[in-house]
């Protein structure tokens, strides 16, 4: 009875979170050297990075009192290791044709989102 009496009182304490909306957070669009672009939206004190073509592409989060330096940082080390990866797969071996399916289904995927 105890038991069921602390659990009640926890969850009555918890307050509800509110669902992640990228049309009303806040955001800023910062622009990287390599003409790639992030969005971090500030959301439950936090900076969520999604990749402004991709909006669909989740980076990370990052805490809220993080610098605009730190962000690029980040994503720019983000965009490196894609990039990497992609490189790593083409020496392994995987064809053209597979990375045209895996374009197509990225398109498939932003045109998706969109709606």
């Amino acid at each position: 009875m105890l038991n069921l009496f602390s659990r009640l009182r926890s969850q009555a304490r918890q307050q509800p979170r509110e669902a992640f909306d990228s049309g009303t957070a806040p955001s800023e669009r910062i622009m990287l050297a390599d003409d790639h672009a992030v969005i971090a939206y500030e959301f439950n004190d936090t900076r969520l990075l999604f990749d402004a073509e991709r909006d669909w592409r989740f980076i990370g989060s990052l805490p809220i009192n993080s610098t605009r330096a730190t962000i690029t940082l980040v994503a720019e080390a983000y965009f490196r290791g894609f990039q990497q990866a992609q490189g790593e797969l083409r020496a392994i071996g995987l064809s053209d044709e597979f990375f045209e399916l895996a374009h197509q289904y990225e398109l498939a995927e932003a045109a998706r989102s969109k709606l």
